[in-house]
């Protein structure tokens, strides 16, 4: 956590970002609170390589710093061998596509690009950050999906809120293995999530906190 603390100061500082203000936005984006010295949020900066910064960090800090640390210690391949990191990349793709095409934003793709994947990224994250005050005027389709990524939150041991995405990969994994206990009564499913088995102390309550 401090490592990546660290790092964001010295890339924001290097980005063009007053020390003060790199220190304060990096400490709110590990945590995923969004809290900017500025006003305006990252709007007053006008600067795509500032938000990018921020968004790689926001990304780091929506997943689960137990995986940071497998990865950083003994294995590199760690975050693309993670399921719920995989299933999180692609919630936050999906969503950034619907935005981009769907989404009413002004500009060419690389600017719609830039505002869109932004927003989806600190919504998912439960973060307050904004590279857009304009994001209200969206599209009805743009405000949903943000809502929907916003209920859904990070992962699990993450510094995000919502549902966590590890739950949403096992609820759904729960739905699709009753609709085959359907077709094959006798059929013995478990649910897992990557190597592991979710066991029924474990796996109820999280469909009934989801639910």
């Amino acid at each position: 956590y401090l490592l990546f603390n660290a790092l964001e100061i010295v890339l924001l500082i290097a980005a063009g970002m007053p020390l003060y203000d790199a220190a304060c936005t990096a400490f709110s984006t590990l945590a995923t609170g969004g809290f900017s010295p500025q006003a305006s949020s990252l709007v007053a900066y006008h600067s795509p390589l500032i938000e990018a910064i921020v968004a790689i960090f926001i990304i780091l800090g929506m997943s689960s710093f137990a995986l940071h640390y497998r990865a950083i210690t003994s294995d590199r391949l760690a975050w693309l061998r993670d399921e719920e990191f995989r299933f999180m990349l692609i919630i936050l793709a999906a969503a950034t596509a619907i935005l981009i095409f769907f989404g009413g934003i002004d500009g060419g793709l690389a600017e719609r690009f830039r505002f869109a994947s932004f927003q989806v990224v600190s919504f998912m994250a439960t973060c307050g950050f904004v590279n857009s005050l304009d994001y209200d005027k969206w599209s009805t389709a743009a405000k949903l999906a943000l809502i929907m990524v916003m209920l859904i939150g990070g992962c699990i041991g993450s510094t995000a809120g919502g549902i966590k995405v590890g739950r949403l990969l096992v609820d759904l994994r729960y739905a699709y293995l009753e609709m085959l206990h359907m077709i094959h009564p006798r059929a013995f499913l478990l649910v897992r999530l990557g190597e592991h088995k979710v066991k029924e102390g474990v796996l109820r309550p999280m469909l009934f906190y989801s639910f």
